[in-house]
């Protein structure tokens, strides 16, 4: 068979399936509202099998519901997710936002089917008032009744909660083989007053590489210890305090201890954090260092005092979400020792199916009175085995996707997944 025999083949046969999907629209609901979601963790399998009154499209712009997921940890572990409907088209003018939590010890199943209520019910707000609510039953559960009038029962825990782990892994290949081993502990509580947390974690790694007659052992060794204590102020500030110690083969520290005080304003309500921030925080920290090895400025041990200033937005909107952070730090012993970061992303539909995203981070970088004084050899730069001075750092990402065709993305077939 020659090329040309084989290039025919190739679109009668396009064509063929082309026919067929044409003729098979059994998936579209004629004339259901469309709706796009746009949520990143959420399987839209899922959804579609269970939703399927509407019609979904892949694109904000076809759809006469936009609806934007968000979430925000809460203190227990768990997340407070946020549905926003914004309506277009018919419905122009119609904009909701409903909410539910869920915690940490929620299964994935049970995670769904709260997700699944609150886009029901937040989608009959759109339909009520139109023909199309006469498709619709409404159903009243009286099991559910006494847990929505019963008085909130008293946590016997006072919003404490705790977590342990461990955890260990082993690999290898002939040449190379591998441990880690990460424990860690952790204990907060949250209210609207106040944020109480506690951190301890531990991570040792080793691997030895072995070829021919070259036989390398690198063992990275981190402890940490965190804690704060953060009160509201009002709808806008909060202040906290803040307490560290920690200890890192690769920052050349034996131990470190930092007592930190900052404030922080956001120019939104906290409220409203789900959708917009806009803050600027201030912390000031005394520290003492005890090095591993003496340092580039001989230093065995010292004191300092370091101040720190962020600025921070974050915006979601309907055509995509943008977020950005400035920080600016130094040591008052010399302003010289001083960094400057700036970090940035970008999610923008440009227009119907074309997306634009931006991912940026960059640091000045002249603040590394850790370095220890020994030159690094070969072993410690190939296997990062210590930090290496250097005056910047920096990571970007930019892509551009582009969809088209059918606007409808109603149908749910998982053969062949991988």
């Amino acid at each position: 068979m020659n090329r040309k025999s084989i290039t025919v083949l190739f679109i009668n046969l396009i064509l063929v399936i082309s026919t067929f999907g044409f003729n098979n629209l059994s998936g579209i609901n004629e004339g259901a509202p469309k709706i796009y979601l746009e949520c990143h963790w959420c399987s839209m399998d899922f959804v579609r099998e269970h939703i399927t009154f509407v019609n979904f499209v892949r694109d904000r712009t076809d759809a006469d519901i936009h609806i934007y997921m968000s979430r925000l940890r809460t203190g227990s572990g768990g997340r407070e997710y946020s549905l926003i409907f914004i309506g277009q088209n018919q419905f122009q003018g119609i904009k909701d936002t409903l909410k539910y939590y869920t915690n940490r010890t929620d299964t994935d199943k049970s995670i769904r089917i709260k997700m699944l209520k609150k886009l029901k019910l937040g989608l009959f707000r759109f339909f009520y008032k139109t023909d199309y609510a006469n498709n619709f039953d409404i159903k009243f559960n009286n099991n559910s009744t006494k847990n929505i009038f019963s008085v909130q029962q008293k946590d016997p825990w006072n919003f404490w909660v705790f977590r342990a782990s461990l955890n260990t892994s082993i690999s290898g290949e002939k040449s190379r083989d591998s441990k880690y081993l990460r424990g860690s502990f952790s204990a907060s509580r949250v209210t609207e007053a106040w944020k109480i947390a506690f951190w301890l974690n531990n991570n040792y790694s080793e691997s030895d590489y072995n070829y021919e007659s070259v036989n390398v052992k690198d063992i990275k060794r981190r402890q940490s210890v965190f804690a704060y204590l953060i009160k509201s102020l009002g709808k806008h500030w909060s202040a906290g305090l803040m307490l560290s110690t920690n200890s890192s083969t690769y920052n050349n520290i034996d131990l470190s201890g930092t007592i930190g005080a900052g404030l922080e304003y956001d120019f939104y309500p906290y409220s409203a954090a789900t959708s917009r921030r806009a803050l600027i925080q201030y912390r000031i920290s005394p520290k003492y260092n005890n090095y591993s090895h003496i340092t580039i400025y001989d230093k065995n041990q010292e004191y300092v005092v370091e101040q720190a200033i962020s600025a921070i937005v974050e915006y979601i909107e309907d055509w995509g979400t943008i977020s950005g952070r400035v920080s600016f730090s130094n040591y008052f012993h010399d302003l010289s020792k001083n960094s400057t970061s700036i970090s940035t992303e970008l999610d923008f539909k440009l227009f119907k199916g074309l997306s634009l995203n931006l991912e940026g981070d960059f640091e000045a970088v002249h603040d590394q009175i850790e370095l220890p004084a020994e030159e690094a050899n070969t072993e410690d730069i190939l296997l990062q085995r210590r930090e290496l001075e250097t005056q910047y750092n920096y990571y970007s990402r930019i892509g551009f996707s582009y969809t088209f065709g059918s606007i409808y993305n109603n149908i749910v077939n998982p053969r062949f997944e991988m």
